[in-house]
């Protein structure tokens, strides 16, 4: 059974991740760092820190 990617609903969140994904490639040096602090924490951290 094929499907063409096209005539399957988007899932926003692979999309999400396969954005931040590819970006992080391209982008290493750049956000090596800031993904180490927006994802290394508990998102209660991250709500306590705006």
């Amino acid at each position: 059974m094929t499907q063409k990617q096209s005539d399957q609903k988007p899932d926003p969140i692979g999309v999400i991740v396969r954005t931040m994904q590819a970006v992080v490639r391209a982008n290493p040096d750049r956000w090596s760092e800031e993904m180490r602090l927006n994802f290394g924490q508990n998102p209660e951290e991250k709500d306590d820190k705006k």
